[in-house]
């Protein structure tokens, strides 16, 4: 079975569900401080001592990022991280429909925008929050495409491995 036939067989539950509410905690429970950005996909945000990584948000299969990440996108940066995402994967269905590209054409978007990240914080490490098959593709990226040196942190959410 391919990771594509997989991941579209792949349902939430209860669990992804919960691992968001704790995802969401411990960003809560973060030390607070002033917000460096005045919103998502701030492309002059600086990270800051008490946030010294971009986070990048990964959205999940048949989604985009303002649908699957935007509120949690606006709660992160509201908390003073400098927060990005884009629609990766996106094929004939149009832009606002992402996830269906291959796994290696995905995690090699991945890969170009935890670069674009890093060039415009000066940053040297981002963490990655994923849902879904947003999971499965920073697992390829971190894994076979040399991602590992420049993640801090990683979450997943209704993860797919």
């Amino acid at each position: 079975m391919s990771w594509n036939t997989r991941l579209r067989s792949a349902k939430v539950s209860l669990v992804s569900i919960a691992a968001l509410a704790c995802a969401a905690l411990a960003f809560a429970s973060s030390p607070a401080s002033a917000a460096t950005s005045s919103g998502v996909n701030d492309w002059t945000c600086v990270p800051t001592a008490a946030h010294p990584q971009p986070v990048v948000l990964w959205h999940g299969l048949g989604s985009n990022g303002p649908t699957d990440m935007g509120s949690m996108a606006q709660f992160l940066a509201g908390k003073g991280y400098c927060t990005y995402y884009e629609t990766y994967g996106t094929t004939y269905y149009g832009p606002y429909v992402g996830g269906l590209a291959p796994m290696e054409t995905s995690a090699a978007q991945l890969q170009a925008f935890v670069t674009k990240v890093l060039g415009s914080t000066g940053a040297s490490q981002v963490d990655i929050v994923g849902h879904s098959e947003g999971t499965t593709v920073p697992a390829y990226y971190l894994k076979f495409l040399g991602g590992a040196a420049l993640v801090k942190n990683f979450v997943g959410y209704g993860s797919n491995f």
